[in-house]
């Protein structure tokens, strides 16, 4: 099983590590990260991991396996010495981010739903 398929629609990474797939319609806005554009296509699977909080199989994806996951995007394209630094870069300072986008989610639900 390929770790990542790219197609004009989508880019898909099988994390081996928790044995789940997610998948990231072409399209999809990261942030990123300044002065790093070789390394885009990494950051869109950890943002979208972020901003949905869900693996392929609707299951939730923590922020733990999101920082992980981007860690093993990275090394599967090659960037395993960065991949150890910028993971421990995202697990230390992208805490803000991820309660961010759960609050999001909570305001979302809250309003849909009334329960507030």
């Amino acid at each position: 099983m390929k770790d990542i398929i790219i197609n004009d629609k989508e880019k898909s990474f099988y994390s081996k590590r928790d044995g789940k797939r997610t998948t990231v319609p072409i399209g999809f806005a990261s942030d990123g990260a300044t002065g790093v554009s070789e390394l885009e296509d990494c950051f869109w699977f950890h943002d979208w991991g972020y901003f949905f909080g869900k693996w392929d199989d609707g299951s939730r994806m923590s922020k733990e396996e999101a920082d992980w996951l981007y860690k093993d995007v990275l090394k599967s394209r090659g960037y395993s010495k960065r991949s150890f630094i910028r993971r421990w870069g995202v697990k230390l300072f992208a805490g803000k981010a991820w309660k961010a986008h759960r609050q999001r989610e909570i305001n979302f639900i809250n309003s849909k739903f009334r329960l507030t």
